[in-house]
């Protein structure tokens, strides 16, 4: 038995698929375009390298900013206690002399609860012959003057 002579277009065909596939597999094959392979995997893994040094700073910023925020809230907590078992009276009040906070002693003293006097201005406590002077020195403390 003897085999069939491809002719000359099956013989084109063939050439044809071995040169499509050389030209898809090249970079397994060409070492110019395997230096570039290797040359992007190099870029990939030092692009990975920076995020990975970045996601380790940014944990620990967040580690910082967590105990930051720990111990400020201790702080606070401190200072409310602080201000608000003193015995002596304490009022903040803002620029304008309003309420904003006021301890337990400062309650009693002024005779309304705490969240009453919250918003009230201070000098309405001042003894109304002394309020003109009072609230002069309040003024001027504004202005950054020394009383």
């Amino acid at each position: 038995m003897t085999t069939p002579v491809p002719s000359n277009s099956d013989i084109e065909r063939f050439i044809n698929s071995v040169d499509v596939s050389r030209e898809s597999n090249a970079v397994h094959y060409d070492p110019v375009m395997r230096q570039t392979s290797d040359q992007r995997h190099e870029e990939l893994m030092s692009a990975f390298e920076e995020l990975s040094v970045a996601e380790e700073e940014l944990r620990a910023q967040q580690e910082t900013l967590v105990e930051t925020s720990t111990l400020l809230e201790i702080q606070r907590n401190r200072y409310h206690t602080l201000f608000d078992l003193a015995p002596d009276p304490y009022v903040v009040t803002d620029a304008s002399g309003m309420i904003e906070e006021a301890n337990a002693a400062a309650s009693k003293l002024l005779g309304l609860a705490g969240a009453q006097l919250l918003g009230k201005p201070l000098a309405t406590f001042v003894d109304g012959r002394s309020r003109s002077e009072f609230q002069t020195h309040l003024n001027s403390l504004g202005n950054g003057t020394r009383v």
